[in-house]
């Protein structure tokens, strides 16, 4: 379903943005990640030049990205949870805007009110 995206693509993606916001506008983080998806097929300086974008930005930009995506699995610690006593079964996957994501798979609920006081911290 999702498009691979190139330089040209996400050029198009940029005009766009820049025609209906006003000089100096903050650029939106899905437009930052879609540039930054680009390194590796692209040159970073490639990509700068034909985007538009301050090499500096770009730089401290995907070093952010990096380090958001390096906490991608938090241990929860299972001793502070109710005795395992399964009444009521449900599955729950829950992805936060941070880009985490907890999945939850036959617990009760007692336990999953626990689950989620911690991970919605």
């Amino acid at each position: 379903m999702s498009k691979k995206l190139t330089l040209e693509v996400v050029k198009v993606h940029f005009n766009d943005w820049r025609k209906n916001n006003k000089r100096g506008s903050t650029i939106p983080d899905h437009l930052w990640a879609e540039a930054i998806a680009l390194v590796g097929p692209y040159k970073t300086g490639e990509i700068v030049k034909t985007l538009r974008l301050s090499g500096g930005q770009f730089a401290a930009k995907r070093e952010m990205i990096k380090t958001e995506t390096k906490a991608a699995f938090i241990e929860l610690k299972t001793q502070h949870l109710a005795s395992p006593q399964i009444s009521t079964a449900c599955s729950v996957i829950i992805n936060k805007t941070d880009g985490n994501s907890l999945t939850i798979n036959t617990v009760s609920e007692p336990q999953l009110e626990q689950l989620l006081s911690v991970f919605l911290r």
